[in-house]
């Protein structure tokens, strides 16, 4: 069985991102985004509606997913997309001979 992603299905947080109007395939990669707490940019050529990506966020703020998604124009009419982690999961130790008053982030 698949990993839930913020206490919802797979499919059901990827049909919910899909009838924000968030193409399939972005639907997808901003649940592994979700899923794993990473941030990542891609690009690809289907183009988006900012209320898609404005309700996709509100979507994502009320799930308590800990990640936020941008887009912005890029090269020879591509869409660039960027999943920012908004919630740092946990403070690491520090390391050995690490720098006094210095803590390790996740990221």
């Amino acid at each position: 069985m698949a990993e839930p992603v913020c206490g919802m299905s797979q499919d059901e947080f990827y049909e919910a991102l899909v009838s924000f109007g968030v193409p399939g395939n972005d639907a997808s990669l901003i649940g592994y985004g979700a899923l794993k707490k990473k941030s990542f940019t891609w690009q690809n050529d289907e183009s988006v509606s900012e209320s898609a990506v404005g309700a996709a966020n509100e979507f994502l703020a009320k799930n308590n997913a800990g990640i936020r998604v941008s887009v912005f124009s890029g090269k020879w009419g591509k869409t660039v997309w960027e999943i920012t982690v908004t919630e740092p999961q946990a403070v690491r130790a520090q390391p050995a001979g690490g720098v006094p008053g210095h803590i390790s982030l996740p990221f």
